[in-house]
C-alpha cells in the first residue's frame, strides 16, 4: 500500500494544491498593476532618474536599497502602461529555481527529478497559503521587494551553503547577493546576520573550523547592514513612529514569539506532519542513511527561538507594536525551514517504520491528506476567487490609467471610479480625499491639478 501512496495518492494530492495555488498566482499576476507608493517612488524617478533616485531614497526617506532599487526600476520600465506582470512572473520563476535548487540541496539528491519538482512547487503553495497577506508580500510591488525578494535570495544562499560543488567560482555573486539581501528590510537583515552568526559559532564549536565562506557571508551581511543604518533618511521614516520605545520591548517580543509559535503549531501542526511525512515518503527508495545529530538539532531549535524572538523587536523598538502583517511572510518562512530541516535530519530513521508497518503508515498519511485537504480549502478556493476578482478590477483600472496618460488629462482635476476591492493585488490606493498623501502622489505622477474617487 506503501507504493501506491508513493506512486499515487501523495503526488496527486500535492499537484493538485499546486495547480490551484500557480493557478492564482498566474491569474493574480496578470492583473498586477502600480498602486500606492509605487506612484511615490515612479515621480522620484521620473524626477531624479534610476540612480540618482537610489541616492535621493538613501539620503531622505530609507537605507533599503535593494528594494528602492527594484522599485526604481520596475517603475521606469512600467510607467507607460502600469502593468507590472512581467515582473510579478519573473519573481515567480526566481523563486521556483532558488527553491528547487534549496531543496537539492537540503535533501542531497535523495528524490527523483519529479518528485523534486512536485515538492518544489508545494514548497511554494504552503509559503503562499500561510502568508497571511499575500497581497502586499507577493503581489504589491512595494510589498514583494521589501519582503519577497529577501526570502527568495536567502532560498539560494542556504543552497550555495549546502552545495559542496564550486563554491569558490561564485564567491563574489555570493557576496553581493549576502551584502544586497540584509538591505531588504531592517528586520530580515538582522536575522540573517544572527543566523549566519548562530551557523559559524556552531560550526567552530563542534568542528572546530570556520569555513571562509561564512566568514565572508558574515562579512558581507554585516556591512550591508552597516549601508542601510546609517542612511540618512532613516530618521525621516522613523520620525512616524514611536520615538521613546517602552522598556519592556524585549520581554514583549519574548511573549510575542510564544504567542504566534503557539498559534501556527495549533493551526498547522498537522500539516507540518504531513510534511515529514510526505518527504519520508517521496524519498523511500533512497538508501541514504544519517545519523541523528542532536547537537545540531539542539542548535537549530535555540537559532529558531531566536529568529522567532528577533522578528519581533524591530517593530517593538520602534512602534511600539506588532509588525505589520505583510512582513510575516519572513516568519512563515522560517517555520517552513525549520520543519524542513527537522525532516532532513530524520526522514532516514522514519524509513524503516515504513517499511515494518507499511499498512499504519500509509493509513495515517492517507488521513493527514483527507484532513489537510478539508481544512484548507477555504483558503484555497478563497484566494482562488479573489484572483478573478482582482482581473476584474485589473480591467477598469486599465481603461483608467489609459485616460490619466492622456495629454488632454495634464493638468485636469479628474474624479475617477475604481472598485474599492481589488481583490489579491494591492489597491491603487486614491481615496475622495484630494489632499491624501497617495491622491498626491499619483496627481504628480500623472501631471495633475487633482484626482479624486467618484
Amino acid at each position: 500500500m506503501i507504493f501506491m501512496v508513493q506512486k499515487y495518492f501523495l503526488p496527486i494530492f500535492m499537484l493538485i494544491i499546486s495547480i490551484f495555488c500557480f493557478g492564482t498566482i498566474l491569474v493574480t499576476s496578470y492583473s498586477n498593476r502600480l498602486a500606492a507608493d509605487d506612484f511615490s517612488y515612479g515621480l522620484i524617478t521620473h524626477n531624479y532618474g534610476i540612480f540618482g533616485s537610489q541616492y535621493h531614497q538613501w539620503m531622505t526617506w530609507s537605507g533599503r536599497l535593494m528594494p528602492t532599487g527594484i522599485i526604481t526600476l520596475v517603475t521606469a520600465l512600467t510607467e507607460h502602461s502600469g502593468s507590472i506582470f512581467i515582473y510579478s512572473l519573473f519573481l515567480m520563476i526566481l523563486l521556483f529555481i532558488s527553491s528547487y535548487f534549496m531543496l537539492r540541496q537540503l535533501f542531497n539528491n535523495s528524490m527523483s527529478k519529479w518528485n523534486y519538482l512536485l515538492l518544489t512547487t508545494f514548497f511554494i503553495s504552503i509559503l503562499f497559503y500561510l502568508t497571511p497577506n499575500v497581497q502586499e508580500s507577493f503581489f504589491w510591488l512595494s510589498g514583494s521587494a521589501t519582503y519577497l525578494m529577501p526570502v527568495i535570495i536567502t532560498l539560494y544562499l542556504i543552497g550555495r551553503y549546502l552545495s559542496q560543488k564550486d563554491r569558490q567560482k561564485l564567491i563574489i555573486a555570493d557576496f553581493l547577493l549576502t551584502f544586497i539581501v540584509v538591505t531588504g528590510n531592517e528586520t530580515y537583515g538582522a536575522l540573517l546576520i544572527f543566523s549566519l552568526l548562530s551557523v559559524l559559532v556552531y560550526e567552530f564549536i563542534y568542528t572546530k573550523k570556520a569555513r571562509p565562506w561564512l566568514l565572508l557571508m558574515l562579512t558581507a551581511s554585516i556591512l550591508g547592514y552597516a549601508v542601510m543604518y546609517i542612511a540618512p533618511g532613516n530618521d525621516n521614516r522613523l520620525s512616524h513612529y514611536v520615538q521613546n520605545p517602552p522598556d519592556e520591548f524585549i520581554l514583549l517580543s519574548v511573549t510575542d514569539a510564544i504567542a504566534s509559535s503557539y498559534n501556527i503549531l495549533r493551526v498547522n501542526w498537522k500539516l507540518f506532519t504531513l510534511i515529514v511525512m510526505g518527504i519520508s515518503t517521496l524519498s523511500f527508495q533512497n538508501n541514504e542513511n544519517r545519523n541523528v545529530n542532536f547537537k545540531r538539532l539542539g542548535w537549530a531549535m535555540l537559532c529558531f527561538i531566536g529568529i522567532n524572538i528577533i522578528y519581533y523587536i524591530p517593530a517593538r523598538y520602534s512602534m511600539g507594536s506588532l509588525p505589520p502583517n505583510r512582513s510575516d511572510i519572513t516568519l512563515v518562512f522560517s517555520w517552513i525551514l525549520f520543519i524542513l530541516f527537522i525532516t532532513r535530519e530524520l526522514y532516514s530513521h522514519i524509513r524503516p517504520y515504513i517499511t515494518k508497518y507499511p499498512l499504519w503508515f500509509s493509513l495515517i498519511l492517507l488521513i493527514n491528506i483527507i484532513w489537510v485537504s478539508y481544512r484548507y480549502r477555504s483558503i484555497i478556493l478563497e484566494r482562488l476567487s479573489l484572483s478573478i476578482e482582482s482581473l476584474q478590477y485589473s480591467m477598469r483600472y486599465d481603461r483608467i490609467y489609459n485616460q490619466l496618460t492622456l495629454k488632454d488629462s495634464r493638468n485636469a482635476s479628474l474624479d475617477v471610479y475604481l472598485p474599492k476591492n481589488a481583490g489579491l493585488v494591492y489597491h491603487m490606493g486614491i481615496v475622495n480625499d484630494p489632499s491624501s498623501w497617495i491622491n498626491m502622489s499619483v496627481s504628480k505622477f500623472f501631471d495633475l491639478t487633482s484626482i479624486q474617487t467618484k
